[in-house]
């Protein structure tokens, strides 16, 4: 049934009965998860994701602590329509609003650092084109490094491109 140039779901939806197919299909569109961070859209549903539990929303600024941003709060909100993100970005001595006046750096660490929580808990594979190209080596170093920490007890994976070799060093 598998030849040099057949594709392999092909097969399975062809000759396997559709069940086989159906959890294929499932890992593909549920378990796996692409980022690329020159392309992405996922602000507002990992602001949605920290939105649902307080529990995430402090683990995700206890990462943001640690990778010195100085963000101390987050105070998500959405349009009635949900359409719309209005969320507040709270600093020591001031605010701002994180769709407006914050800069693309934040708002994709916001979307990174939410994202790769997600991934963690649910113990999916998250796919990175280019990681470091918007990012901060340490930044990376800590993605790497969270991913690699939580490996003994999940199942999540990070693969990634990279055009950083020290990363590629890394342990």
């Amino acid at each position: 049934v598998l030849k040099e140039n057949r594709l392999f779901l092909s097969c399975l939806a062809n000759f396997s009965p559709s069940l086989r197919t159906e959890i294929a299909f499932r890992f593909f569109s549920d378990d796996i998860v692409y980022y690329n961070p020159e392309e992405s859209s996922y602000l507002k549903d990992g602001l949605k994701f920290l939105q649902q539990n307080s529990l995430k929303k402090e683990v995700f600024l206890c990462s943001m602590q640690k990778l010195g941003t100085g963000i101390k709060d987050l105070k998500i909100s959405f349009s009635s329509d949900m359409h719309q993100n209005l969320t507040t970005v709270v600093y020591d001595n001031f605010e701002t609003r994180l769709e407006t006046e914050e800069s693309t750096g934040i708002k994709k660490l916001v979307e990174l650092v939410a994202l790769m929580m997600d991934v963690l808990r649910n113990d999916k594979i998250l796919l990175a084109d280019n990681l470091d190209v918007d990012f901060h080596e340490a930044v990376i170093q800590y993605v790497v490094n969270t991913f690699n920490k939580a490996k003994a007890n999940k199942k999540a994976q990070l693969v990634f491109t990279t055009h950083d070799v020290i990363l590629l060093d890394n342990k």
